[in-house]
């Protein structure tokens, strides 16, 4: 019997030392405590990437009020010149841009450069009544925006076509310059067409526009 109980506690030992491992612990508490530390760091990527994407989102409407404040500040400050100055200013840039264009072109010889400095002197006009017009749309959009939602589907919808056509007409000459009948192709469709878009764009803003106004009547209510 007495050898019995000896061997058993031999046996023991023996398991409980293969059982042991570094530091006194064994392979199934460090197991645990892996299982642990990776649920650990799951957790704490997953809270960074959160508080990563509120930073973003807090931070693109500050960037968003303070551009606000920025515009009402200038409007405030230069009162209804302020859209015919702010015009002036835009197309002295557009202007130093074609004498730099133009500066570099007599060197380099491009295609590229000159139809598009060309294309920037042509239209330099267009660039500041369209500076001009969206200035005042947005003088009036910040001194009666109470009732400006009236005009905002056309005034949106119109500078959106504008950037459209600054795109289509910036296509239509890399097409030229490529030879690219496809891209010229596409480009000339998108300028002939920009009517159409126009009055699509105006249609589902005011659609928007008068079904937010419904939606908001009726949350107040």
């Amino acid at each position: 019997m007495a050898k019995r109980k000896v061997q058993r506690k031999v046996q023991k030992r023996k398991i409980s030392k293969k059982k042991k491992i570094y530091a006194g612990k064994t392979e199934r508490e460090w197991r645990n405590m892996g299982a642990e530390f990776g649920k650990h760091l799951d957790r704490g990527s997953r809270s960074f990437s959160e508080g990563m994407e509120k930073w973003g989102e807090d931070f693109g409407k500050r960037m968003e009020e303070r551009g606000k404040k920025m515009e009402s500040w200038w409007i405030i400050t230069f009162g209804f010149i302020g859209p015919l100055l702010g015009s002036i200013i835009n197309i002295i840039f557009i202007a130093i841009a074609i004498v730099i264009l133009n500066f570099i072109n007599s060197f380099t010889l491009n295609t590229f450069i000159f139809l598009l400095s060309n294309f920037l002197s042509i239209y330099i006009y267009w660039f500041f009544l369209a500076s001009l017009f969206f200035g005042y749309c947005n003088y009036l959009s910040i001194k009666y925006h109470k009732r400006y939602w009236l005009i905002s589907p056309i005034v949106n919808s119109l500078n959106i076509i504008f950037v459209i056509w600054i795109i289509a007409s910036i296509f239509n000459i890399i097409g030229i310059y490529i030879n690219s009948a496809g891209i010229t192709a596409f480009s000339n469709f998108v300028l002939v067409s920009l009517l159409a878009l126009l009055s699509i764009f105006i249609v589902l803003g005011y659609v928007f526009g008068i079904s937010k106004k419904i939606f908001y009547l009726g949350h107040r209510r």
